[in-house]
Protein backbone atom coordinates (compact mmCIF):
# COMPACT_ATOMS: atom_id res chain seq x y z
CA UNK A 1 0.00 0.00 0.00
CA UNK A 2 1.27 3.46 -0.88
CA UNK A 3 1.22 5.36 2.41
CA UNK A 4 1.35 8.79 0.76
CA UNK A 5 -1.69 7.86 -1.37
CA UNK A 6 -3.48 6.70 1.77
CA UNK A 7 -2.63 9.90 3.65
CA UNK A 8 -3.85 12.02 0.73
CA UNK A 9 -7.09 10.01 0.55
CA UNK A 10 -7.72 10.37 4.28
CA UNK A 11 -7.14 14.14 4.13
CA UNK A 12 -9.37 14.55 1.07
CA UNK A 13 -12.13 12.43 2.59
CA UNK A 14 -11.96 14.30 5.90
CA UNK A 15 -12.28 17.68 4.17
CA UNK A 16 -15.26 16.41 2.16
CA UNK A 17 -16.87 14.94 5.28
CA UNK A 18 -16.51 18.18 7.24
CA UNK A 19 -18.09 20.22 4.43
CA UNK A 20 -21.12 17.88 4.32
CA UNK A 21 -21.53 17.13 8.05
CA UNK A 22 -24.76 19.16 8.36
CA UNK A 23 -26.39 16.93 5.72
CA UNK A 24 -25.52 13.73 7.59
CA UNK A 25 -26.27 14.73 11.18
CA UNK A 26 -30.08 14.53 11.18
CA UNK A 27 -30.32 10.95 9.94
CA UNK A 28 -26.89 9.39 10.58
CA UNK A 29 -25.82 10.79 13.98
CA UNK A 30 -23.69 8.28 15.90
CA UNK A 31 -23.08 6.08 12.84
CA UNK A 32 -19.83 5.63 10.93
CA UNK A 33 -19.32 6.89 7.40
CA UNK A 34 -17.08 4.94 5.05
CA UNK A 35 -15.44 7.32 2.58
CA UNK A 36 -13.53 6.73 -0.61
CA UNK A 37 -12.70 9.17 -3.37
CA UNK A 38 -14.25 12.08 -1.42
CA UNK A 39 -17.63 10.35 -1.40
CA UNK A 40 -19.59 8.47 1.23
CA UNK A 41 -19.80 4.80 0.31
CA UNK A 42 -22.22 4.09 3.15
CA UNK A 43 -23.12 4.54 6.81
CA UNK A 44 -22.66 1.76 9.36
CA UNK A 45 -23.59 1.06 12.96
CA UNK A 46 -20.00 0.36 13.99
CA UNK A 47 -16.48 1.18 12.87
CA UNK A 48 -15.88 -2.57 12.49
CA UNK A 49 -18.76 -2.90 10.03
CA UNK A 50 -17.47 0.07 8.03
CA UNK A 51 -13.99 -1.43 8.02
CA UNK A 52 -15.30 -4.79 6.78
CA UNK A 53 -16.94 -3.04 3.83
CA UNK A 54 -13.82 -0.94 3.18
CA UNK A 55 -11.66 -4.06 3.02
CA UNK A 56 -13.68 -5.15 -0.01
CA UNK A 57 -11.85 -2.48 -2.06
CA UNK A 58 -8.70 -4.56 -1.74
CA UNK A 59 -6.24 -1.65 -1.74
CA UNK A 60 -6.85 -0.27 1.77
CA UNK A 61 -7.48 3.23 0.42
CA UNK A 62 -10.49 4.49 2.37
CA UNK A 63 -11.30 6.24 5.63
CA UNK A 64 -13.95 6.09 8.33
CA UNK A 65 -15.53 9.00 10.18
CA UNK A 66 -17.96 9.12 13.08
CA UNK A 67 -21.03 11.24 12.32
CA UNK A 68 -21.01 13.58 15.29
CA UNK A 69 -20.97 17.38 15.67
CA UNK A 70 -17.41 17.05 17.00
CA UNK A 71 -16.10 14.29 14.71
CA UNK A 72 -12.95 12.41 15.49
CA UNK A 73 -10.64 11.68 12.59
CA UNK A 74 -10.34 7.92 12.77
CA UNK A 75 -7.73 7.90 10.03
CA UNK A 76 -7.48 4.83 7.92
CA UNK A 77 -8.05 1.20 8.63
CA UNK A 78 -5.91 -1.32 6.84
CA UNK A 79 -4.75 -4.90 7.05
CA UNK A 80 -1.57 -4.00 5.17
Amino acid sequence: MNMSALAAEVDRNYDFFQRHMAEYLPREFGRYALLRGAQVVGFFGSADAAEERGEEFGDGIYSIQLVDPAPINLGAFSNG
